[in-house]
């Protein structure tokens, strides 16, 4: 009687010996008689062999397991494919690193002088100013007018309240969710006639055309800065050579300043001010209304983080439910824009 590989004497099942064959368990010359290698032949190429998954139909022609096309490569011509003739394994699609994140930091441990220190100084002071219902008095007209509004509208005014800007009227209204902001719309006949969307993408696009590119628009970006900064500190707008022109720049102008110094700093504090800094950081030339205003992908949001949304702001000054910061790292930096005056705060 012969030994097998499946037992201590030759294996009675021909499906188990052809199967422990094709694995490598047994020697393809091991002998077997001939009625055994028919009903083998005959079962092996009516089943798929099952090895940790499904691989194909067995073909009849001596030569053992073979896989079709398909599922050599897995599904699609994007699989992973099998290198030819060269013995190796499957080539894989090298990994993408993971998007740096900001790491916690504990309060205490923000420097006062860095750009997130004077932020959450400049929220803490607001803060106060609308808890105490008191106004200050800043050194920016239109901040103080902004204040007013503000005033006006955590008093209950939610209706026909209007500001009237450097660059033309807005009306503040209420937003059918939780938001505590007003609201900021304009109407078209106070623009001769032309309307601009709400979101910072399409304001800047309305006071800096997309078409201009280069050193022509950083040089259009430095003189709107120059003229929105202006127009902040006196409450009005330049009365020669204005280089924002009426109708929709003025539409775009108008809402860019009642939405950042109005309804933002309901929802964050202190965010006038930070606008204020994004604001000389164009007119220097060190940033850009795109970088400032608009930003790019998830993992990088404008540098004025209330044109992401509040939780952002909030997140970086841990402030809100955030009990730590998760500051940018320009926020651990003193940023030469910001202004050292309390009266500057928004």
């Amino acid at each position: 009687m012969r030994v097998g590989p499946c037992g201590s004497r030759m294996c009675a099942n021909p499906v188990l010996a052809r199967r422990e064959e094709l694995a490598g368990l047994r020697s393809p010359g091991t002998p077997v008689d001939s009625g055994q290698r028919v009903a083998e032949r005959a079962l092996v190429e009516r089943a798929p062999y099952q090895s940790g998954g499904s691989m194909g139909r067995v073909k009849g022609n001596g030569r053992g397991n073979q896989l079709s096309p398909m599922k050599q490569g897995g599904r699609g011509s994007g699989s992973t494919s099998t290198k030819k003739a060269t013995g190796g394994g499957p080539q894989l699609s090298p990994m993408k690193p993971a998007p740096k994140r900001a790491t916690a930091t504990k309060i205490a441990d923000i420097p006062a002088e860095s750009t997130g220190g004077r932020y959450r100084s400049a929220f803490a002071r607001d803060d106060k100013r609308a808890s105490s219902g008191k106004l200050g008095k800043s050194t920016h007209k239109f901040e103080n007018t902004a204040r007013e509004a503000r005033k006006q509208w955590r008093g209950g005014a939610t209706t026909g309240v209007s500001v009237t800007t450097p660059f033309g009227p807005v009306n503040l209204s209420k937003f059918p969710t939780k938001d505590p902001a007003p609201k900021i719309t304009t109407v078209k006949k106070d623009y001769s006639n032309a309307s601009v969307g709400h979101k910072y993408s399409e304001i800047t696009d309305a006071l800096i055309s997309p078409r201009l590119t280069g050193s022509k628009r950083k040089e259009r970006e430095q003189e709107v800065a120059t003229e929105l900064l202006s127009s902040i500190e006196t409450g009005q707008r330049p009365k020669k050579n204005p280089r924002i022109a009426s109708g929709e720049e003025s539409n775009a102008a108008a809402k860019l300043l009642a939405i950042s110094h109005v309804s933002e700093p309901e929802r964050v504090r202190g965010s006038s001010k930070d606008m204020r800094a994004k604001l000389r950081g164009i007119k220097k030339g060190t940033t850009s209304f795109n970088d400032a205003f608009v930003g790019g992908d998830k993992d990088t949001p404008p540098e004025f983080l209330m044109a992401r949304n509040p939780a952002t702001a909030r997140r970086a000054l841990g402030k809100g439910s955030y009990k730590n910061a998760f500051p940018p790292n320009s926020f651990r930096k003193k940023d030469p824009d910001y202004s050292d005056s309390s009266d500057d705060d928004g």
